[in-house]
């Protein structure tokens, strides 16, 4: 799962992450579905709890919980970390796995420049 979350840090295309629907694709905004994540970390708080902190300069529609679902795939075994970048790579929602549930999720902090 770490080496998945190293895979995604940086600026990369999440279209594979993101909710369809999420943005009017016929607009040209310039920045589309790249989006560049400064942290993208797993503590292991106990054997069955599991924080995951991004930080990012923005996200797109149920983007993390989509990259935290399949993530958990890859600590499931279900997936490998190559497929995982294949994934990423895609550029395709239908690829990617499950969205994760927002049980325990928040937004901590926004910083506006």
């Amino acid at each position: 799962m770490d080496q998945c979350l190293d895979l995604i840090s940086g600026t990369h295309d999440f279209a594979s992450f993101e909710a369809s629907g999420s943005r009017d694709k016929s607009i040209t905004t310039g920045r589309g579905s790249v989006r560049t994540l400064q942290e993208a970390v797993l503590n292991r708080i106990t054997k069955n709890e599991l924080q995951f902190t991004f930080t990012g300069d923005g996200f797109l529609r149920h983007m993390v919980r989509n990259i935290v679902g399949t993530v958990l795939e890859v600590g499931k075994g279900r997936k490998t970390v190559e497929e995982f970048e294949i994934i990423l790579a895609a550029k395709d929602r239908s690829v990617a796995s499950a969205t994760a549930p927002a049980h325990g999720l928040f937004l901590k902090t926004v910083h506006y420049k």
